[in-house]
């Protein structure tokens, strides 16, 4: 099956996050490696299943993946997708913010989502950013690799239908 992860992200979690999928989907796997905000995908409608991923700030998702979904919706709703998303909140806030920066449609389409926690890394951050997340959180490293193995499993589990073009 030939996979596409498309991400953006802003202090590097994300992009952790886009290789350890990579790596468990393991060597059976065909995963094209994608960095939203470095370049443009490639052809989507080549792909069987892609998984979308980003970093909140402020509540928000990155620009350009938000763009990449609404511009692939159609296709992306013939295809096997799996949806994570990084940040620091709460779980129930994490939530809600995962409901509003993906569309309905798409998280239920979705085979697998994840939210494996976040991290900011304060030397990467502008002054006031840095007060502001140092006053909101009260810890600044909320990765949970875990929940990567799982969501791969999910993903890997789910049935190998060809996509509909």
């Amino acid at each position: 099956m030939k996979t596409l992860i498309v991400y953006g992200s802003r202090c590097g979690y994300a992009a952790e996050c886009a290789e350890l999928i990579r790596e468990h989907l393991g060597d059976d796997e065909f995963v094209i490696f994608t960095h939203i905000d470095c370049q443009d995908p490639p052809t989507v409608a080549d792909y069987d299943r892609i998984i979308i991923g980003g970093s909140l700030r402020f509540g928000k998702i990155q620009r350009k993946v938000r763009r990449f979904m609404e511009e692939y919706r159609h296709l992306l709703l013939q295809r096997e997708v799996g949806l994570y998303l990084c940040g620091l909140a709460e779980e129930e806030v994490q939530e809600k913010h995962f409901a509003k920066v993906f569309p309905r449609d798409l998280r239920k389409h979705a085979k697998a989502v994840c939210l494996p926690g976040g991290v900011a890394e304060l030397d990467e951050v502008n002054p006031m950013l840095r007060r502001y997340l140092t006053a909101q959180f009260p810890s600044l490293d909320r990765r949970k690799p875990e929940r990567l193995d799982v969501f791969v499993r999910s993903l890997q589990k789910s049935g190998r239908t060809a996509p509909v073009s």
